[in-house]
């Protein structure tokens, strides 16, 4: 899930402590992003493995010494965090619970999201579909000590779940594109990638959490051999910016994604009112016999967590139709 630093908790509790009171006592400092030794006077020295996937520790190894403490040390924005306090976090745009959970520290956004006091955010919120203006608890981080002797080599490994974005691409005409070959890119530290959808027309990718632009290349073939014609379906991504389907600018983009033009603005009311019409004839199989009621969004958007209030719903007021749009869409 992306490379993690590495500090030490230096206030009150020492990253190292030694037995034997009489030795020298070790300057424990942790390095960001290469070796360092951590004292010549006593020949240790720490060396770190990071990978992608985990996080492995190649232990310190100390001549002489009988005993080593290890705090807990693990910090994703490299800040000390000894004296951390409890704490709100107010959700803005393209937040989602995994990227908060990496700014804070933590290896699983579940951590934070099953904390009793985010039972109100857990209970109206997918984790990955925040709004300007939520508030989200964010726990204090527990430090844990592990003993170990020093006459050995000892690897510390923590497991780390992977975060995928997941797409279902379908043509202009809402048929699964299968196994079709696609380039997909995600931010600009990242070429693009050749992909594959499988045969319900998904296709998934590893990202980190602080992942939000990306696009990727549809390669479908509009004619079937033996002189195929290709098209090129390109689409722009912003991951983590889809807001809920209780507001107005949630609805639009469910609807636009499907193929059905809602508009862009949140003044676009008439058009969304006719896409959700059309949405509801083929999707929940009744004639509309009468126009679903609408709320319109604050005159500044809801863009701005200032003038919207996240708790406060916009857009189609139909529950039956905002149900059915977020399972369509699948979040």
């Amino acid at each position: 899930m992306g490379l993690f630093r590495i500090v030490c908790l230096r206030p009150r509790l020492p990253a190292v402590r030694l037995s034997d009171r009489n030795r020298p006592k070790l300057n424990a400092d942790l390095f960001e992003g290469k070796e360092r030794l951590l004292t010549k006077k006593s020949g240790a020295s720490y060396s770190p493995v990071l990978n992608q996937s985990r996080l492995r520790v190649r232990a310190w190894r100390l001549t002489g010494l009988d005993e080593i403490l290890l705090t807990r040390a693990l910090r994703f924005n490299g800040q000390n965090d000894s004296n951390q306090m409890a704490k709100f976090h107010n959700a803005k745009q393209g937040d989602t619970l995994s990227s908060i959970a990496r700014e804070y520290g933590f290896r699983s956004y579940r951590t934070i999201f099953d904390h009793p006091s985010n039972a109100d955010l857990k209970s109206k919120r997918d984790p990955h579909v925040l709004f300007p203006g939520d508030q989200i608890f964010i726990p204090d981080l527990e430090q844990k000590m592990v003993d170990r002797p020093v006459d050995n080599l000892h690897h510390f490994v923590i497991p780390v779940k992977r975060l995928f974005l997941r797409l279902r691409i379908l043509d202009i005409n809402g048929r699964q594109l299968k196994n079709t070959r696609c380039d997909l890119g995600v931010d600009e530290n990242e070429g693009l990638v050749a992909k594959e959808t499988d045969a319900k027309g998904v296709l998934e990718h590893p990202i980190s959490p602080n992942a939000h632009n990306g696009e990727v290349v549809a390669h479908h073939e509009i004619q079937p051999d033996p002189d195929p014609i290709e098209q090129r379906l390109k689409f722009d991504l912003k991951i983590g910016h889809l807001n809920p389907e209780t507001k107005l600018s949630g609805q639009q983009a469910r609807l636009n994604n499907l193929g059905y033009f809602a508009g862009f603005s949140h003044t676009d009311l008439d058009q969304l009112l006719w896409a959700a019409e059309e949405f509801a004839c083929e999707k929940i199989g009744k004639p509309v016999t009468k126009r679903p009621k609408i709320l319109p969004s604050p005159p500044e958007g809801e863009e701005d967590e200032s003038a919207s209030d996240p708790n406060q719903p916009t857009g189609i007021m139909d529950r039956n139709i905002t149900d059915k749009l977020k399972a369509e869409h699948g979040i």
